[in-house]
């Protein structure tokens, strides 16, 4: 599932970071980019536990898009994460 929620990003010309679960390892699709030559800093995977790296990163002021193909706690979260940024 992250490859084409990262293919359509990149298509488009944006730099993309993902976050996989931590029950999942996404480290295949990046050394797959660097393969084919995609260059440092347009993918970037950031791996960890969601509280430790999913909720810093769903909370940061320069993140603007983000979408989630995750577990209903977790979606429920960057929901409120994302009202809260709106509020203020």
């Amino acid at each position: 599932m992250p490859i084409w929620k990262v293919a359509s990003a990149l298509a488009a010309g944006c730099t993309a970071v993902l976050k996989p679960s931590e029950l999942a390892t996404c480290l295949e699709l990046g050394e797959v980019c660097r393969e084919v030559g995609l260059p440092p800093g347009i993918l970037n995977i950031v791996t960890g536990l969601g509280p430790e790296a999913g909720a810093p990163l769903a909370a940061h002021p320069d993140v603007e898009v983000k979408t989630a193909g995750l577990a209903k706690t977790a979606y429920t979260k960057l929901e409120q994460t994302a009202i809260l940024k709106a509020v203020s």
